[in-house]
């Protein structure tokens, strides 16, 4: 079967070609081809009628311009993109690999110089799918500028998955993640078990392992110290949504810590000082930072110490 010109909304149907052949409650695609403004669709394969019947398919999109087809998505942007790779068994069980290679990417306001994305996955409809994803990405721009990003994400069985993080930003400063944990949808748990930011005064890494853990719509962060010489970021504890919906009290405290270097922690009697906010909520906002009253005049810190204390005391008993 021949496709004729013809129209997609902007995007104009240069030509098509299906050549598939029907029997013993088969298909089989010696080809299917669709040329497209700038765009190339080829695949290839034999393919069971039933939807238990197992398949293969090869299939290969290139892309020279994405501009008129994320027109079609509602979506402002372009650049080029290709896509190869295979798929077999059946639709309840199927295995996937490929790879996506993407040039000059822009979406909206956010940007991809160059992408190179590899992919391995089996048991794709059944309750634990397993697979592999790598990438590499140059020049990316999303809120803020990475140089350079390596990624390596693999889900194994009953749920558990591993990550690693590489990236080094446009000032060269080298930054890493890696640890790993479990899903169990819509329940994560993750154990990090490092991190390193690079920054002007040097790198800041967590000390020891940190667990994060997602359940009943509660957060909870154990362990998280994130250190730089003398200097700590530390959180902990357990933080819900507010509302009807939201966790028991006793699951939604939530502290930040933050000790800056020695020669900055000062009282009014010389001693060391520890900060320390606390928060409710997803509303916490800038005292979970680490955030403390060091800007007000020292005249005015008794006055708001006083007042916070006043509005602790009016909080209900629960």
């Amino acid at each position: 079967m021949d496709v004729n010109p013809s129209k997609l909304g902007s995007v104009a149907i240069d030509r098509g070609r299906f050549d598939v052949a029907l029997a013993a409650g088969r298909a089989k695609i010696a080809k299917a081809s669709l040329h497209a403004k700038g765009a190339t669709l080829d695949a290839s394969g034999d393919v069971g009628v039933d939807p238990n019947a197992r398949g293969q398919l090869a299939y290969d999109l290139s892309v020279a311009d994405l501009q008129p087809w994320l027109e079609l998505a509602g979506q402002q942007g372009g650049g080029a993109l290709a896509v190869k790779g295979t798929a077999n068994g059946t639709l309840s069980s199927l295995a996937a690999n490929g790879r996506v290679q993407a040039k000059e990417l822009r979406v909206a306001t956010a940007s991809v110089g160059g992408a190179d994305v590899t992919y391995t996955a089996r048991d794709l409809g059944r309750p634990e799918p397993q697979g592999r994803v790598t990438a590499s990405l140059q020049n990316v721009e999303a809120g803020t500028a990475v140089r350079d990003l390596k990624a390596d994400v693999t889900l194994r069985e009953k749920g558990r998955f591993s990550a690693e993080l590489n990236a080094t930003d446009a000032a060269s400063r080298a930054h890493h993640l890696a640890g790993e944990g479990r899903l169990e949808t819509p329940d994560v748990e993750f154990q990090l078990a490092d991190l390193s930011l690079g920054s002007s005064q040097g790198p800041w890494r967590i000390v020891r392992p940190a667990s994060f853990v997602f359940r009943r719509r509660v957060l909870t962060i154990s362990g998280f110290d994130l250190a730089n010489g003398d200097r700590h970021v530390r959180l902990g504890g357990s933080v819900a949504p507010r509302g009807p919906t939201a966790a028991p009290a006793r699951d939604r405290s939530f502290h930040a810590r933050y000790d800056p270097a020695a020669a900055r922690r000062r009282t009014e009697d010389g001693g060391p000082r520890q900060r320390e906010r606390r928060g409710r909520g997803y509303g916490f906002g800038a005292d979970a930072r680490g955030a403390s009253d060091d800007h007000v005049p020292r005249n005015r810190r008794a006055e708001v110490r006083r007042r916070r204390c006043i509005r602790s005391l009016r909080r209900p008993v629960r």
